[in-house]
């Protein structure tokens, strides 16, 4: 009964211990202000990158609100986070009005700003259908979208993280496996082979520019 639920996208009457939640992109990101400090102090490094691997959009995000009764004032959390929410860095001194449709790239602006000598990459895998994703993330420019209808993958440089490779999830499926015949002819091998190259030359592409972002 539980399966036909989650099928049919009826989530009210599955049982809170069994419920599949969401992606916690936010929450990840926020562990890293606790985790980057004690990885560099534990192997003495003064610069880190930093590699986010998702594959889907943060989960909704709550934050803690100050609640104003008689005889006191309170805080409660469990609020799902809004247009008029705030984030204060005390260590930067930096104060943001956070947006409820911007909330990953204000957090990864943020751990930017703390962690100055550090990169930030993210890998988005991204479901078939996803594509207004990066329609929306590209402003819709003909000529950017026209190399992502291309390759399916593209790198965006507009969402908070030095550089972000968003990639088809279908074209990580390809199979590129070179594989001919015993007793093929030249020609056949020559083929299969130009075969293979092709379908690996995105991942080429988008290693290369990963390794020059590194180095």
């Amino acid at each position: 009964m539980i399966a036909e639920m989650f099928t049919y996208g009826n989530y009210g009457n599955v049982p809170d211990c069994m419920c599949l939640s969401g992606t916690p992109l936010n929450e990840a990101i926020l562990s890293l202000h606790a985790i980057l400090p004690k990885f560099q102090s534990e192997n003495k490094t003064q610069k880190t990158h930093t590699i986010i691997l998702t594959d889907g959009e943060a989960a909704g995000s709550r934050c803690v609100k100050e609640n104003y009764q008689e005889g006191g004032r309170g805080k409660y959390a469990g609020r799902f986070i809004i247009n008029n929410t705030y984030l204060r860095n005390r260590k930067t001194g930096v104060t943001r009005k956070i947006s409820t449709y911007a909330i990953t790239k204000d957090l990864l602006d943020d751990i930017g700003e703390t962690f100055p000598h550090s990169t930030f990459t993210g890998f988005r895998i991204l479901e078939t259908g996803g594509s207004w994703f990066v329609r929306q993330a590209l402003g819709y420019d003909e000529k950017r979208l026209t190399e992502w209808k291309k390759n399916k993958s593209i790198c965006l440089e507009n969402q908070g993280y030095n550089k972000y490779f968003v990639i088809q999830s279908n074209k990580l499926k390809s199979d590129t496996e070179f594989d001919v015949d015993e007793g093929a002819t030249k020609a056949k091998i020559k083929s299969s082979f130009a075969k293979s190259l092709k379908g690996k030359k995105n991942n080429k592409r988008i290693l290369g520019d990963f390794i020059g972002m590194i180095a």
